[in-house]
């Protein structure tokens, strides 16, 4: 899967995850997608989205949330506080 944009089935699997009865299969498809280029992009692109409606807040705080947590706290190195 290529996210040169966030796609619908990305706002699905978003919205899914704030969902106690679907998180965890939605987590589990978020760390797959999260592999395709451009996924980073389409987070921020679906984070930064506060002029469109069409868009949910809370789909736009689960991708900033998702965003911070899983694409860059990883690369993030606590020891010297700069972006590996």
């Amino acid at each position: 899967m290529n996210l040169t944009a966030p796609t619908p089935q990305l706002l699905q699997l978003l919205a899914a995850a704030s969902d106690p009865t679907q998180a965890k299969a939605a987590e589990q498809a978020l760390e797959q997608a999260a592999a395709a280029p451009g996924f980073a992009s389409a987070l921020l692109s679906v984070a930064s989205e506060s002029s469109n409606a069409s868009v949910p807040a809370e789909i736009r705080q689960a991708a900033a949330l998702y965003l911070k947590n899983v694409v860059i706290r990883p690369h993030w190195s606590d020891d010297t506080e700069n972006f590996r």
